[in-house]
């Protein structure tokens, strides 16, 4: 009778679907870019990721549109990967000192930098432009925004879209990760007085 049990339990949890989360991310609604969070974690992000583990190509090289133009930058150009590639599109991951990852359009700093994923992947909806991208873990398998299905690369992702309700991210195992959003708007650093204390990660700086 037990062994029948155990049988019957490693059926029904081979049948049945791991858990959803579900998370509320900002929607980038403008005013000036780009939008920077950066904090130290203990596990750098960009080394948990297969793609800056792959040998560097000449698809990898950064454009000149996304060199930083200060020393003050802290991503390293030279260990750059292209993520994803969808027309006309192009989406380029770069490592911060920090162990940080930005994501980046090619041809302007449309994109975020994090610190880590939230649940597997870190979605960005950019109002201004009709896009939605960003980071996935290797555990990802595809990519949906609002029912359809995106362009999936390593370890990103790309659609154009507007007013993106939801995406949806599912892993190898079947987990399903849901990431619905609400309006961000980003202000520069001079706008925010000195006492201001920006929120915590995953938030945006200066969401308001």
């Amino acid at each position: 009778m037990g062994a029948a049990l155990a049988v019957l339990a490693a059926a029904l949890a081979l049948h049945t679907s791991p858990p959803a989360t579900h998370d509320r991310l900002p929607v980038f609604l403008g005013d000036r870019g780009p939008v920077y969070f950066d904090s130290l974690r203990a596990v750098p992000l960009a080394s948990t990721l297969r793609v800056f583990h792959a040998r560097s190509g000449l698809r990898d090289v950064l454009p000149e549109s996304l060199y930083p133009p200060s020393a003050d930058w802290d991503y390293l150009p030279a260990q750059s990967r292209l993520l994803v590639a969808a027309g006309r599109a192009r989406l380029y991951g770069i490592p911060e000192l920090s162990g940080g990852v930005c994501f980046y359009i090619h041809d302007a700093y449309h994109g975020y930098c994090v610190a880590r994923l939230v649940h597997g992947a870190y979605p960005f909806v950019d109002a201004r432009t009709g896009e939605a991208f960003g980071l996935l873990s290797d555990r990802a398998a595809r990519v949906t925004v609002d029912g359809r299905a995106a362009a999936f690369g390593r370890n990103g992702f790309y659609v154009r879209a507007s007013h993106v309700r939801t995406i949806v991210v599912t892993d190898h195992d079947g987990a399903r990760h849901v990431y619905s959003f609400y309006p961000c708007e980003v202000r520069d650093y001079n706008d925010i007085p000195f006492h201001y204390v920006p929120p915590l990660d995953p938030l945006p700086d200066y969401c308001g």
